[in-house]
């Protein structure tokens, strides 16, 4: 992916802080933020959280909630994402 291939190639242990981040900022805005980071998307067009599973005391119901929430488009959830990671499409 973009996050692990991209980036590490910016520095080669030369740079110092400013240039390594100057660098950066370009290659993200190269290459675009919507692809580095969904939560970088169009707000306008995509709206993306996560929540801390820590901050849900009722996990299933909440689960079954957002699970049966037709507005959700893309729902992740720990283990294979440390957070409840939701995306609704903004219409």
């Amino acid at each position: 992916g973009v996050q692990t291939c991209a980036l590490p190639i910016l520095n080669r242990g030369i740079d110092n802080r400013e240039s390594t981040i100057a660098k950066m900022e370009a290659k993200i805005l190269e290459i675009g933020a919507s692809h580095i980071s969904r939560h970088c998307a169009d707000f306008n067009k995509l709206c993306v959280v996560d929540i801390a599973p820590s901050s849900i005391l009722n996990k299933d119901a909440f689960i079954k909630a957002v699970a049966s929430d037709k507005r959700v488009s893309k729902f992740l959830q720990p283990p294979s994402d440390p957070a409840y990671h939701l995306e609704i499409p903004i219409k």
